[in-house]
């Protein structure tokens, strides 16, 4: 399931969506490994590299360039998480997140979490959706969105269901969709 946002509301009370940065679930065991730096908030998850991108960040832009290139070190690729605050398919998510099936899903990313109510105009001037939370975007170079899905891609929020469509899509192996992305909106484009 998805949450529909509004940027109308973004723009007249950007307090309406904002995420705790926090990690939302924290690790089995002695507690999560996690570090804070520059409105970063990197933790890990299992095997998952969480990193929480922080209203404060002074260059989102920037900022998914730096995280693309060390997940590149890391021979992995960025998989970018839109949400907003109070979305319960967002919870849902962060909840499965330890998940065996969940964590082999998201081995080979990482996974970097941006709310899209203290960045909804740098998301939508890069081309990535912001209307269907969550959303999931697979970043390429200059950080253009390659490929996008939305929660509305699985029924309940539970990992048995958001794994399979995570796993595939970021193998990109994920083609039965419910709701095709066609890219991102040109410019010069007109909505019908």
């Amino acid at each position: 399931t998805y949450c529909i946002t509004s940027m109308l509301r973004y723009s007249t009370d950007p307090e309406w969506v904002r995420i705790d940065p926090s990690p939302t679930v924290a690790p089995k065991g002695a507690g999560p490994a996690s570090s804070r730096q520059g409105g970063v908030i990197a933790t890990k998850v299992g095997k998952v590299d969480l990193i929480d991108l922080d209203r404060d960040l002074p260059s989102l832009s920037r900022e998914l360039e730096a995280q693309r290139k060390a997940a590149a070190t890391d021979g992995k690729k960025v998989l970018l998480w839109v949400v907003v605050d109070d979305c319960l398919p967002c919870n849902g998510v962060a909840a499965s997140l330890h998940d065996l099936q969940m964590q082999t899903a998201l081995e080979r990313v990482r996974l970097v979490r941006v709310n899209a109510g203290d960045f909804g105009q740098d998301l939508t001037f890069l081309g990535i959706p912001v209307a269907k939370v969550p959303g999931f975007v697979i970043l390429g170079d200059a950080n253009r969105p390659l490929d996008y899905v939305n929660g509305g891609e699985w029924d309940e929020d539970i990992a048995r269901n958001i794994a399979p469509v995570l796993g595939n899509f970021v193998l990109g192996r994920y083609e039965k969709r419910r709701d095709r992305w066609r890219g991102p909106r040109r410019e010069d484009e007109t909505a019908l």
